[in-house]
């Protein structure tokens, strides 16, 4: 089965002017052709970047590259990336993190921020509450810009804002009156996170799918039926000079011992998005279902059927994707529907 969800997670990276420090104050337009700037702050410093092997730690304020939010990390993975239709050759491996998004962005960026769900377990019930955590994102190395915050913070301002920021970092009493610093963040009790297993790509006429599978855990429904549970992150990203807009998306599901599943159907109109060279990302989640008994073997495969200006129709194959159920997580993390 698979279930659509959050209204349509139509996402372009619409820029906003935002302004940091090197040597001196300058607008941030990442693949912005924009040249009047409005509404220009002072938020930090740049940071130097970290190379691939370097990991950025807990509690590091950044702005993304591509859709330009500010936002602080908060669980950091390494993930295999798979970049064609055969799993058994990795292209590289990559560091990503789940982040918290400033709230301040949200609606700035048109920004789906609810797209990680955490599952929270309640006392020692054999069924568990879904919790949403709405401005949580996952972020790959390479889209992180670092940097410090300038900001003059009191006990009521953190570095960003978010509303569960006090839940991934708290605090004590004493560090609130002496004010937030960088270690104040480095601090945060660890709570229960979602993490990507594997990252899955690939490009035809320099259009990139991407795939992030997540396993949510078992899903028990109010007639004693329980399933796996899988969300998927769709990115689709225009890497050329031509305008492609996606209009129809075709996806299967199938499993070793025969359980399929099939959708074809038109996007949305928020989803029919235009890409551009200056505009050139969108991304959804959906969910999906498999039997309790399909542990291993479940595969999710499909393309998006797009258009270029010439109205020539593209095939953007979505890569090979197993969904197979992590057990560290079966155990702890439920869903009641």
């Amino acid at each position: 089965m698979v279930k659509k969800m959050c209204k349509a997670l139509g996402m372009l990276n619409v820029l906003a002017s935002r302004a940091f420090t090197t040597s001196n104050i300058r607008a941030l337009r990442f693949g912005s052709q924009r040249t009047q700037q409005s509404d220009i702050f002072q938020v930090g410093a740049f940071l130097p970047e970290n190379s691939k092997s370097q990991i950025y730690q807990k509690g590091q304020l950044f702005v993304h590259k591509i859709f330009a939010y500010r936002g602080i990390i908060v669980k950091s993975t390494n993930c295999v990336i798979y970049s064609r239709r055969s799993v058994n050759t990795p292209l590289e491996e990559s560091f990503y993190y789940q982040v918290l998004i400033d709230s301040d962005d949200w609606n700035e960026m048109h920004f789906p921020y609810n797209l990680t769900t955490c599952l929270n377990s309640i006392g020692n019930m054999e069924q568990k509450n879904k919790t949403e955590y709405n401005g949580m994102d996952i972020v790959a190395h390479d889209e992180i810009r670092p940097y410090q915050n300038l900001q003059n913070l009191t006990d009521e301002t953190p570095p960003i804002k978010n509303e569960h920021i006090y839940q991934c970092f708290p605090t004590t009493p004493n560090l609130l009156e002496e004010g937030y610093e960088m270690e104040t963040f480095q601090q945060g009790l660890e709570f229960n996170q979602l993490l990507p297993q594997a990252v899955y790509k690939h490009l035809t006429d320099l259009n990139e799918v991407q795939v992030i599978p997540f396993y949510l855990g078992i899903n028990g429904r109010g007639d004693g039926q329980n399933f796996h549970l899988w969300r998927c992150l769709f990115r689709i990203r225009n890497l050329g000079k031509k305008v492609v807009k996606l209009q129809d998306i075709k996806l299967d599901t199938s499993t070793l011992d025969g359980y399929y599943t099939s959708l074809e159907e038109s996007l949305s109109e928020n989803l029919a998005k235009k890409l551009t060279p200056t505009k050139s990302v969108t991304q959804f989640a959906l969910h999906f279902e498999m039997p309790i008994r399909c542990v291993k073997g479940n595969t999710l495969c499909g393309y998006f059927i797009a258009e270029d200006d010439q109205k020539r129709k593209i095939k953007l194959i979505i890569p090979l994707t197993p969904l197979d159920s992590n057990q560290i997580y079966s155990q702890e993390q439920m869903e009641t529907v």
